[in-house]
């Protein structure tokens, strides 16, 4: 935090409700950490810190980042309980002392990065849901009934054009199509078979 941050003086009171609750239960030591003194920012720099508040858990080696839009006692408490397993992380060492974080790859920020959207994409659901449901609903069920179509037509298009369905090859296809094929020659033989086996009973018929 910084002395001077007013998001942070709003944040406050349910920060120190939450590590109330969490430090009566031994369920984790709270600290606060002034980002904005000069003996903390080598510390806040290292710790990827860019704005404030900062909220930080670390647990089994890996530092998680608060980044909810909810701030109030529930959604803190839920966090340091469980809730940060839905967040993105990032593995520390721990050397005399002193964190520091280890460089991630840029295929794991990616992943990352797509982690902490769907964390506030969830958020924006239920509230949708809880506030809205009627329209949540209606919502939803139009972007379903739009998916099944757009899949349906996906599908049908692929059969017209002759390239493979979703999850197949192209010698899966290959042998898909010269199976029809077979199919429709076999039906077409037996078709004619059965015609002139008709034919020849007839003109048997007609002999006697």
């Amino acid at each position: 935090y910084a002395p001077w941050c007013s998001h942070c003086k709003k944040l406050a009171p349910a920060f120190a409700a939450a590590a109330a609750e969490l430090q009566e239960k031994k369920e984790a030591v709270v600290v606060t950490v002034d980002g904005d003194d000069a003996a903390n920012r080598d510390f806040a720099e290292r710790m990827g810190v860019k704005g404030y508040p900062s909220l930080k858990l670390f647990r089994a080696g890996k530092m998680y980042s608060f980044s909810g839009k909810k701030t109030d006692k529930k959604a803190l408490v839920e966090f340091a309980r469980a809730g940060y397993l839905n967040y993105p992380s990032r593995v520390y060492t721990d050397v005399d002392g002193k964190l520091a974080l280890d460089p991630k790859h840029w295929v794991r920020q990616v992943m990352d990065d797509v982690q902490g959207f769907l964390v506030l994409m969830r958020a924006d659901i239920i509230e949708v849901m809880s506030e809205h449901r009627e329209a949540a609903v209606a919502m939803f069920g139009f972007g379903f009934i739009v998916a099944a179509l757009s899949f349906i037509i996906t599908e049908t298009v692929s059969e017209w054009l002759g390239v493979p369905r979703k999850g197949e090859s192209w010698e899966q296809i290959t042998q898909r199509q010269d199976y029809a094929e077979y199919q429709s020659y076999k039906a077409k033989a037996d078709a004619a078979a059965g015609r002139k086996t008709k034919a020849v009973k007839s003109g048997e018929g007609k002999a006697e």
